[in-house]
């Protein structure tokens, strides 16, 4: 990983340079500014009065502006006005003015100026308060901006250099190593810093009980980074965070790369990643609306696809909360070979008419299809108290078997719930093609149990168009029983408004017992009604059950009750005109 990052951090280096080596404010689109002029020279500071500018970005090299955190001051005298309380701005200037004389002491009698005129300063900014839009307030020094001034160039230099003093003076204490090895690159360096943590992944400020003991001071020799690397770490660092990292439906990755081989391909698929991809915009601009399987509205790995086996990928997803840094999941080297298979399967799965033309999947009243990406994995695998849904991404992503039994397990849970709720429409479907994506990435095992029936039923085509499923007969006759099940509970509906054989459902947690006990009951109910125009389907379900009862022992619950519940879901596919007593029945 570190490795990686560092790679990165040369490549931003040789084409980009250090972008922004002091920190400054880069969010910040515009602004009344306040400048306080002076004049200055060996003797003297006269304050001259206050004047005002239009802020844009590009002037920030001239003025300077630092975003700081918690009680922390800026190094440079440019700061926001608090227009409600100025002079908690004018005491918050002073503090920093006050730092600045300690490090070049020619600023101390703008500091004096200050202190002498404040008042008279604080009369013209009130001037300003109640303007609406946000106000700055900085320095003129003898006609310049600070970013110009002569007396600011020294404090620059010393920020810039600081830049990296954390890497080395933390916790209260300095911890530099001298002629020994750099962890990272291996090179013998004449000074190795001890507190270079790129993203919060190690820490020297926890107790530890290490054989010998341990001491802070020493944290060098545990992960000893020469500048050089520091340098580059923090580069890639910056280039990861501000155009690699992405959303993945409620967690962040981080997407990293590195090349495989020697190749000058590289550099170019890195600057089509990096350029916000607008490559693949216009190449794709004809076709509509961009495939994706994740949440990302500028989602990369659709480009991808297209790439050439030159790198692999890492996908680093990571939790952040303050100075925590909490490490979720790493999926390590994925070619672009593995993303471009996963969206010919997601267009082969959207292919099929099952998942076609919902209404109110998306919007209400709106006529949609379903399509297949990584939210539907998390319809099924969304605990609050584990991380089974990046477990199983992951899988997806690496091409590592997924227990089956574990998949049908939460499937199964989540559709008893929905059921019970009578929501179960729409998340059959995608559970559905959820384990058809599964079975084509040959990710979850399928063997096929007994099948020996050969029959022309008009069922048997749609079985053949999903061998993936129907590959046994008992699979068949817990399907078709499903279907049998549902045409009951649309006649009850019809006729009583109601559907009490619901009940008899076991809240679609169906065992061998239970899918035996279903069968004639069924039948039973459809004669009360008198419409029992399914004896056809109901011979088909026997014989199949026949044929597949030595396999029914080694089928779980959870399978059991996805085959019956695809069968109740897909029972409409199957509506049989019947002629009775000279009327149409379905």
């Amino acid at each position: 990983m570190i490795s990686k990052i560092k790679e990165l951090g040369e490549y931003y280096l040789s084409n980009f340079g250090e972008q922004n080596p002091l920190q400054l404010n880069t969010t910040l689109q515009e602004a009344d500014v306040l400048l306080m002029q002076f004049k200055l020279n060996e003797d003297n500071c006269q304050f001259l009065g206050i004047q005002t500018m239009q802020f844009d970005q590009s002037k920030n090299k001239k003025l300077l502006l630092k975003n700081t955190k918690g009680n922390t001051v800026s190094e440079f005298p440019t700061i926001f006005l608090d227009k409600d309380k100025p002079e908690k701005s004018m005491k918050k200037l002073k503090r920093i003015l006050e730092n600045n004389y300690k490090t070049n002491p020619a600023v101390k009698l703008l500091y004096q100026a200050i202190i002498s005129e404040e008042n008279a300063m604080l009369e013209q900014l009130i001037h300003f308060t109640e303007q609406p839009q946000r106000i700055l307030l900085s320095l003129e020094i003898n006609g310049r901006l600070i970013g110009d001034s002569p007396i600011y160039q020294f404090i620059k230099e010393k920020t810039k250099t600081e830049k990296y003093s954390s890497y080395y003076n933390k916790y209260g204490t300095i911890s530099k190593g001298e002629n020994s090895c750099c962890y990272v690159c291996g090179e013998k360096k004449d000074e190795l810093w001890g507190y270079v943590s790129t993203f919060n992944f190690y820490s020297s400020n926890e107790f530890a009980y290490i054989a010998g003991g341990f001491k802070k001071e020493n944290s060098w020799k545990n992960y000893p980074v020469c500048a050089d690397c520091a340098r580059k770490l923090e580069a890639g660092r910056t280039l990861i965070k501000e155009k690699l990292t992405f959303p993945f439906y409620g967690f962040r990755y981080y997407l990293i790369p590195q090349p495989v081989l020697d190749s000058p391909d590289y550099d170019e698929m890195l600057e089509i990643i990096l350029s916000d991809y607008s490559p693949l915009q216009l190449n794709q601009a004809a076709a509509g609306q961009r495939a994706r399987i994740t949440d990302a509205d500028n989602e990369v790995l659709d480009l991808l696809a297209g790439q050439k086996n030159i790198a692999t990928f890492t996908l680093f997803f990571f939790e952040e909360n303050n100075s925590e840094f909490k490490i979720l999941q790493e999926v390590v080297d994925i070619l672009p070979s593995r993303f471009k298979t996963l969206f010919e399967v997601k267009d082969w799965v959207e292919a099929f008419p099952e998942f076609h033309n919902f209404k109110g999947l998306y919007a209400k009243k709106e006529i949609a299809d379903l399509r297949f990406n990584f939210g539907i994995v998390r319809t099924f695998f969304n605990s609050k108290f584990n991380n089974d849904f990046l477990d199983i991404s992951a899988k997806i992503l690496l091409n590592k078997p997924i227990s089956k039994s574990f998949v049908l397990h939460r499937i199964s849970d989540y559709l008893a719930e929905k059921f019970r709720r009578e929501e179960m429409y729409y998340e059959f479907f995608k559970a559905m093609m959820l384990i058809k994506v599964l079975y084509k990435l040959n990710l979850i095992e399928n063997q096929p149990l007994k099948k020996e029936i050969i029959m022309d039923n008009p069922y048997e085509e749609y079985f053949n168009k999903h061998p993936d499923f129907f590959n046994a007969d008992i699979k068949k006759a817990i399907f078709l029983e499903g279907v049998l099940t549902q045409n009951l509970l649309d006649i009850q509906f019809r006729e009583r408004s109601s559907t009490p054989f619901r009940s008899r459902l076991n809240g679609l947690k169906i065992d061998a017992r239970i899918l035996k006990r279903l069968l004639p009951e069924a039948i039973e109910k459809l004669e009360q009604y008198g419409k029992n125009f399914y004896r056809e389907l109901e011979q088909l379900i026997a014989l199949y059950l026949v044929s597949g009862e030595p396999d029914l022992k080694y089928m779980s619950v959870n399978e059991i009750s996805f085959f019956f519940t695809m069968g109740m879901n897909l029972a409409k596919n199957f509506k049989q005109t019947a002629v009775i007593g000279g009327e149409n029945h379905e």
